[in-house]
């Protein structure tokens, strides 16, 4: 794959996963706290909220983990175990900058470039 080409899968994907994460974050926020649902089921079962994060993740990477060695997926499309995988680590940021921001260096504004289906940029 040619530098192009991956820039293009990249774009596309980023925007995709923003908008499943945009999408499903209705689904699980309670008020303005968007980590609202890892907290509150870390509180019902008496654990961190990164740890329950970290169970629905696995979920994922276990499915990933299994295409990397077997080379078949089951339940749901690979991409959407992927778009679903890396979501969850912006998840767990938030949640790790939540409690101790310290832990993070000063990262610059973010830069979004999705291109269109034929590479051109359009944001």
């Amino acid at each position: 794959m040619i530098h192009e080409e991956f820039a293009e899968l990249v774009g596309i994907a980023q925007a995709r996963q923003y908008n499943l994460l945009s999408k499903k974050g209705s689904d699980y926020t309670q008020g303005l706290d968007r980590l609202s649902n890892f907290k509150l089921v870390a509180e019902e079962i008496g654990t961190t909220p990164e740890q329950v994060l970290w169970v629905y993740l696995a979920k994922h990477l276990f499915a990933l983990r299994r295409y990397v060695r077997e080379g078949r997926v089951e339940s749901e499309p690979l991409q959407d175990r992927i778009d679903d995988a890396i979501n969850y680590l912006h998840l767990l940021e938030g949640l790790i900058r939540d409690q101790a921001d310290v832990l993070f260096s000063p990262s610059p504004a973010p830069v979004w470039v999705v291109p269109d289906a034929g590479g051109r940029r359009v944001s």
